[in-house]
């Protein structure tokens, strides 16, 4: 049962991205029970993309509100992610998440929980709390040697896995005939696999069954993201701490949707806090449930952007600067670019944005420097890490793939989010790059004094997987 009992709770549900076709049909049965009256009652209506929906409202004053059954239908011709959260005065809590395919619902009742339905109306038997799926299964060869043993360990690097993320491990396959060649099929000796998580790696420690073995085995696992608690290492946990780093979802969690930001806080050490260069009614708003994880910032060509007062540890090697990102870009009403994020000392300065025509993301020589290897597509949230790795070059990662380098990069001491602004030469709101302000969000942005490393990019893709849903 699920109970609303004040009047600033409630039931809600977004979906992950905009449908294609047709939005998700839903119902909600509860019954108000109050001192003197027990009444039951429906709420009926359709989803709005990733706008949250409410599916119960929250009770009057001195009424605790009993969800009885609550039902999600996907109408839309493509498969559908729903997230159904509960409301309590503002702080979210996901109570559910599930993938159903066209025709498939999403249902929950008192006596069963949560549960979908396919095309048939019928349980479907795969369907579990937390997605686990053989589809998702990866592979890895354990080498217990030519001496029998009795157990083993051994070390598995996958980036996908964090120090929070649970794996189920099972035997695959046995040794050949002579236990030293690859595994195969042919024989069966049962080991019992127990796996043990870390940063980008995870220990495989196995187990004869039946007395010590030799040879190689394989054993198959499964990574389980739905059991995962909040991931610990993310922008703020790699080899380098970030110098500035900036999240909406955790800064603006209880913030009213359309509210203004005067000053977007420094999760880092350094306390550079990002202020709003414009006034009242010329600053960027919070847009709440913008994507997996809650609140992001909108940013609009016509408002002007937010920029720290002070830039405390800075970029010391104007060849050795990381920055990351988690962005979503929406049609750019600018003369050609669109910027998201400027790095500036002096007159020198490195931005990054989208170009209008092409949808390609381009540094400061803007055409000349855009990467090729794939467009962004618009309305869609991305993770960017750019890293300089010098001589004026800068290495691209689009959602955890490298998109190529580019060059002609400045380094600086000036962070500017969403607005190209050169405190030296370019003065706000006459700039001498007209138009030049970003249209779309941001989730996050985070800013390393130095270069972030392969398995630092490997696991920033990690988590913008695992706290943005990102592909």
């Amino acid at each position: 049962m699920i109970i609303l009992d004040t009047t600033t709770r409630s039931l809600q549900f977004v979906l992950l991205s905009a449908v294609s076709v047709n939005q998700l049909q839903f119902s909600a049965s509860y019954v108000d029970i109050t001192t003197t009256g027990f009444t039951p009652a429906t709420n009926t209506g359709v989803s709005n993309n990733t706008t949250a929906v409410t599916l119960a409202a929250s009770p009057a004053a001195a009424t605790q509100r009993q969800i009885k059954n609550v039902s999600i239908f996907n109408a839309d011709t493509v498969a559908a992610t729903v997230i159904v959260k509960y409301n309590d005065n503002g702080t979210l809590r996901i109570m559910m998440q599930a993938l159903l395919q066209p025709n498939e619902t999403l249902q929950f009742n008192a006596e069963q929980g949560w549960f979908v339905l396919d095309i048939y109306g019928a349980r479907k038997a795969n369907t579990s709390p937390v997605g686990i799926t053989l589809a998702g299964a990866k592979q890895t060869t354990v080498n217990f040697g030519v001496n029998p043993v009795s157990d083993l360990s051994t070390t598995v690097i996958d980036p996908a896995v964090t120090t929070q993320t649970p794996i189920l491990a099972s035997q695959h396959g046995g040794p050949t005939p002579d236990k030293s060649q690859a595994a195969d099929e042919n024989e069966m000796d049962p080991i019992l696999f127990i796996a043990a998580p870390a940063a980008g790696q995870f220990t495989l420690y196995g187990a004869p069954l039946a007395g010590p073995v030799v040879g190689q085995y394989k054993a198959n696992y499964i990574i389980l993201p739905g059991l995962a608690v909040a991931p610990t290492v993310g922008p703020n946990s790699l080899s380098i701490a970030p110098t500035a780093w900036y999240n909406a979802p955790k800064s603006f969690l209880a913030t009213p949707n359309g509210t203004e930001v005067a000053l977007w806080p420094d999760l880092s050490a350094f306390g550079n806090n990002a202020v709003a260069r414009g006034s009242a009614g010329n600053r960027p708003i919070v847009i709440q449930n913008a994507n997996l994880a809650g609140a992001a910032i909108q940013n609009q060509n016509s408002k002007l952007g937010l920029q720290p007062s002070a830039f405390a540890g800075g970029i010391s090697n104007p060849n050795s600067f990381s920055i990351f990102a988690i962005v979503y870009f929406t049609p750019q009403n600018v003369s050609t670019f669109g910027y998201f994020a400027g790095l500036f000392k002096a007159d020198d300065g490195a931005f990054w944005g989208i170009n209008k025509t092409t949808n390609q993301l381009h540094d400061s020589t803007r055409n000349s420097e855009a990467l090729t290897a794939g467009s962004i597509l618009l309305n869609t949230w991305y993770s960017i890490v750019i890293v300089e790795t010098g001589g004026g070059q800068a290495t691209v990662y689009v959602n955890g793939n490298s998109y190529g380098s580019i060059g002609n990069m400045g380094g600086g001491t000036i962070i500017n989010i969403g607005l190209l602004e050169n405190g030296g030469t370019r003065t706000i709101p006459v700039e001498t790059e007209a138009n030049s302000g970003m249209d779309g969000m941001m989730a996050e942005l985070a800013i390393y004094n130095g270069q972030l490393t392969p398995t630092d990019i490997a696991l920033l893709h990690t988590y913008a997987q695992q706290t943005y849903g990102l592909p």
